[in-house]
């Protein structure tokens, strides 16, 4: 499935012209405080789409969506609890999608993305540092923000685990 939507993308892409992107291959990792050691994981499964131009800020954007059955803890049994209602309900909402409203400049390759993160049923306007390098042919992005995951309905009332997650997603792509 995930090569019929790079094929379509693809194909629309060099039918019009656009220069956006589709990237399947970003980094993400997270770690979460859990009875005072950090529990990691990664999440393997992302689509991004995005169309960002370091000269034009204005029509830049970041489409970002992972699938929650990904995550890997290195525990397969955390992992397949994380699945579960108490935590990311996977069999109800099997997506964690970001969808940028605006990118701001704010040093040579320091930026703020504005956007909308859902995770399970809950949308929240978000601002994440975004982090650029420029390698002459294409762009590094990465971002390292915390989120609550009580905000976001995960993880129950659990009082072994904190309240705030560490997370980061990276990818690189071709300038358009």
């Amino acid at each position: 499935m995930r090569y019929l939507i790079f094929t379509i993308v693809f194909l629309f892409n060099l039918t019009t012209g656009s220069s956006q992107q589709v990237i399947d291959n970003a980094a993400i990792n997270f770690k979460i405080k859990n009875i005072g050691t950090y529990a990691k994981g990664t999440f393997s499964e992302s689509l991004i789409t995005c169309n960002f131009k370091l000269d034009d800020l204005e029509t830049s954007f970041l489409k970002v969506t992972i699938q929650v059955k990904s995550v890997d803890t290195g525990i397969k049994k955390r992992d397949k609890h994380l699945l579960e209602d108490d935590y990311f309900h996977a069999a109800a909402y099997p997506a964690i999608q970001f969808s940028s409203t605006k990118i701001e400049k704010k040093s040579n390759a320091d930026y703020i993305i504005h956007g909308e993160l859902t995770i399970k049923n809950t949308n929240k306007q978000v601002q994440l540092p975004l982090a650029v390098e420029d390698n002459g042919n294409s762009l590094s992005l990465r971002s390292d923000f915390v989120l609550s995951r009580k905000e976001y309905g995960v993880g129950g009332r659990s009082w072994i685990l904190s309240d705030k997650v560490k997370a980061q997603v990276q990818f690189s792509f071709k300038k358009p």
